[in-house]
């Protein structure tokens, strides 16, 4: 569903990137924390999509974990040419903080 160009962009580092980069950072999250992602709504504008949608899940530590976030994707020829993610970054600050406390 990806396009070669692929550019994923999050709030929370900054820094665009490629599908690569992408997928190591969904697995690395995975490895702590897996999050259910309920839609709230979509909108669709020509080949824009936005869609809020609110994240819960626990850490393998415990700790909660649930935000509201915001996917703005474009959308060529039928494949997604970027995602950019924007979410609570205090909150990721404070459960990934919390997870190198206790792995220490």
């Amino acid at each position: 569903m990806l396009s070669d160009d692929f550019t994923y962009w999050s709030n929370v580092n900054r820094t665009e990137h490629d599908k690569v980069y992408l997928r190591m950072a969904s697995e690395r999250r995975a490895a702590f924390v897996e999050v259910t992602m309920d839609p709230i709504r979509s909108v669709v504008d020509g080949n824009v999509v936005v869609i809020e949608a609110l994240g819960d899940g626990t850490t393998v530590l415990g700790d909660r974990y649930n935000s509201t976030y915001a996917y703005v994707f474009e959308v060529r020829d039928g494949l997604l040419t970027s995602m950019r993610e924007h979410t609570d970054t205090k909150l990721v600050t404070e459960v990934l903080g919390r997870m190198g406390e206790k792995r220490s």
